[in-house]
């Protein structure tokens, strides 16, 4: 048998939106799934400067105001989709 065969990767469905990003630090996350266990919140030392629980709703804003400008990782748990994370940019 010859031929060419492609094996593609299913990637996960993005279920995280960020606007806007580039922020001042406040900004709204909107989610595509309702079974979301944890949003967390980290700079690029891995701190953690915001962690939410218990997510009811599918958008939400957020306040960073006080960290400094930077690079931040979002991260989105869920129950029926693998760990998700976002970078933000805080201007």
């Amino acid at each position: 048998m010859t031929g060419i065969y492609i094996l593609t990767e299913q990637q996960p469905k993005d279920i995280i939106t960020i606007a806007p990003n580039p922020n001042n630090g406040n900004f709204e996350i909107s989610i595509s799934e309702m079974n979301i266990q944890r949003i967390t919140v980290f700079n690029v030392l891995g701190e953690i400067v915001l962690e939410k629980e218990n997510i009811s709703s599918r958008e939400f804003n957020v306040d960073i105001s006080q960290q400094p400008e930077g690079v931040y990782y979002v991260s989105i748990e869920s129950e029926n989709s693998p760990t998700q994370t976002k970078k933000m940019i805080k201007q």
